[in-house]
């Protein structure tokens, strides 16, 4: 059996874009930067969270703009795990972890203290090629463990 090098090499490189994208996607929201999240994500977006689902993104920047500004949250991604599929998408399969603090005063940057994470699952995200670059479809929320 022969491996085609330039195939797998293409798989691989679109894997890496794909779990950049994932994970850069959730450091902005992560930092309120809700206009450089725009940039991994397709206009139609679907997000399938445990306390709703977000269609489109209007309903996503509603949503957005609706966080408290008092809360300072953190993800850990990790054992990501990627799979091409039929309809040529690729879906992104990873672990999260979510640190949250409340009532945060405005301009404090010191480092507060932390009892441990808020919640643990899993984020399936369905990425799709827009203008050459890979962009969130979809996104499901699995809560596996929460505080």
């Amino acid at each position: 059996m022969q491996i085609d090098i330039s195939k797998e090499l293409k798989k691989w490189l679109t894997t890496q874009e794909c779990f950049e994208v994932v994970i850069a996607f959730m450091g902005h929201f992560d930092l309120r930067e809700w206009q450089k999240m725009e940039d991994f994500i397709t206009q139609e977006i679907i997000w399938e969270r445990p306390d709703q689902t977000i269609s489109g993104i209007s309903n996503l920047r509603t949503v957005l703009q609706s966080t408290p500004k008092d809360t300072r949250v953190r993800h850990v991604i990790s054992n990501l795990k990627s799979t091409f599929l039929k309809n040529g998408n690729v879906q992104i399969t990873s672990y999260f972890t979510v640190y949250r603090i409340l009532n945060i005063k405005e301009g404090d940057d010191a480092p507060f203290e932390l009892n441990g994470p808020v919640s643990m699952g899993m984020y399936f995200d369905e990425l799709t090629q827009v203008n050459n670059s890979w962009r969130i479809l979809k996104k499901q929320t699995q809560l596996d463990f929460r505080k």
